[in-house]
């Protein structure tokens, strides 16, 4: 029980943190993959439930807390599609129509390691893209598009079915919380390119390996 009480601590609190630094994605990712994680402890009521107190936590601290420069980014979503608001959302809108446009130039071997942002660069010169915060260069801001750009397509389908060892040990174990946190990751895939940073991959890769090797006391708790 304090096992279960523990994690769902971590949990809350790293939310609020989120909230307080207004990370759309990672509030959005972080509350799909408890409702994973609470599915294979608890019935569908009792998931919901948890995963309904953690949004209403988090949206409280959203509304409240002190925001980090004091922006509320999850505003910039109800501005999606609108040519003239400069928001990271519209932003990681217009990267991802260069990478797109970057991969189908060289869809299967890419363009090589670190050969990738001068390409992305010069497909935002050509389409005069601008950021707010007026910086030239960005990343693709897709861990998989930035695999594609890197090694191509057939790399991407390397990287995925690499994962299907990891994720059918994690079953195998019952290693939920591995799994899920796994999950956590593949979705902030999607708006990151977090093991392209050196924070970002050893975090990536200790945790998986952790739960690699460990089976999930938790699912066993009373």
């Amino acid at each position: 029980l304090f096992n279960k009480i523990g994690y769902a601590l971590i949990f809350v609190f790293f939310g609020m943190v989120m909230a307080i630094l207004m990370r759309k994605g990672p509030i959005i990712y972080l509350a799909l993959s408890l409702l994973l994680l609470m599915l294979f402890y608890f019935k569908m009521k009792r998931a919901l439930l948890a995963v309904g107190v953690l949004v209403v936590i988090i949206a409280f601290s959203i509304q409240y807390l002190p925001k980090y420069k004091g922006i509320n980014r999850f505003e910039e979503l109800m501005s999606i599609g609108n040519s003239n608001a400069k928001t990271s959302t519209n932003a990681r809108l217009d990267i991802y129509l260069c990478a797109f446009e970057k991969i189908k130039e060289k869809p299967f071997l890419g363009y090589g390691a670190g050969a990738v942002q001068p390409y992305l660069d010069a497909c935002y010169a050509e389409k005069k893209i601008t950021f707010d915060d007026n910086t030239k260069t960005y990343n693709s801001h897709n861990q998989y598009l930035s695999i594609a750009l890197t090694v191509g397509v057939l790399g991407l389908v390397l990287y995925l079915l690499s994962l299907y060892p990891i994720i059918r040990v994690y079953i195998r174990q019952k290693s939920f919380l591995g799994l899920s946190i796994l999950v956590y990751f593949l979705l902030n895939f999607l708006s990151e390119n977090i093991i392209e940073r050196e924070h970002g991959v050893l975090l990536y890769a200790m945790l998986l390996c952790i739960f690699f090797y460990k089976k999930d006391e938790l699912y066993n708790c009373p």
